[in-house]
């Protein structure tokens, strides 16, 4: 592979580690055969219904559309009306850009791919705040704001790889560090995080880009057929390894 990106990276990590961390650890098959068909082949997973929602929410914000180029659409009602998610996402969004303009946020420019030192990031927005240019990356989320295991309400659990990727292409690609910031946005409420890094954070992201980009160099992306890995697997229907029935348990009691 050229280049990582630190979804990618994290895809990795999720496959190949034992300890669980974040919602990404257990939405993510263990199997590195798995990120071959999405990272190598180019297959793209369909969105689960939050991330759907999640998509559509931001084409409605900036205009942006999928990685693919695809515009995000929520399925309309059988009398082709539209539907209660489709109207609270329109609702949110004149929420956000009420916020936007309290705090002087004005987006310049959606969509944007930057790359440099084998690395690749696809930026939600470079935004404008009080005039100065900043990165800005959107959030929808389903989870309550006080969440503090697969949401915000804690963020000293939160990775910082993504921000800190991007602050770090932004640095090759405009000559310096630009702020980074979360826009989280949830059904009822919503936050702007200012991320602040320290060096430490960047070396750390770099040595994680480099720990997965050793690892994929054996370019050994051997499957993990089983039922339980791929029953709920995204890309079961084209991966030729993938289990299609259950196995047969055997169980004993002892005694």
């Amino acid at each position: 592979m050229k280049t990582l990106s630190q979804s990618a990276v994290k895809t990795w990590e999720a496959i190949t580690s034992t300890t669980p961390a974040g919602i990404n650890f257990y939405d993510t098959p263990k199997c590195k055969h798995y990120f071959k068909l999405i990272y190598v082949d180019g297959h793209e997973t369909p969105p689960s219904d939050a991330q759907l929602l999640g998509q559509v929410f931001e084409y409605k914000l900036t205009g942006q559309t999928t990685l693919h180029g695809v515009t995000p659409e929520l399925p309309k009602l059988k009398n082709g009306g539209t539907s209660a998610d489709e109207r609270m996402l329109s609702e949110r969004v004149e929420a956000v850009r009420a916020v936007l303009q309290h705090h002087k946020i004005v987006v310049k420019e959606t969509g944007s791919t930057l790359q440099a030192e084998g690395m690749t990031g696809h930026l939600d927005a470079v935004v404008e705040v009080n005039g100065q240019p900043a990165i800005m990356d959107v959030k929808f989320t389903e989870t309550k704001e006080n969440d503090k295991w697969f949401g915000w309400g804690d963020l000293d659990k939160l990775d910082l790889l993504q921000p800190a990727t991007y602050v770090e292409l932004g640095m090759h690609t405009w000559g310096k560090y630009l702020p980074f910031y979360y826009l989280v946005v949830g059904k009822t409420w919503m936050r702007l995080i200012k991320i602040v890094l320290t060096t430490d954070d960047i070396d750390e992201m770099k040595s994680r880009f480099n720990a997965v980009r050793a690892a994929l160099e054996a370019k050994t992306f051997e499957p993990s057929a089983s039922w339980a890995n791929c029953k709920g697997c995204k890309l079961a229907d084209v991966c030729q390894h993938a289990a299609k029935m259950p196995e047969i348990e055997v169980y004993q009691r002892n005694g």
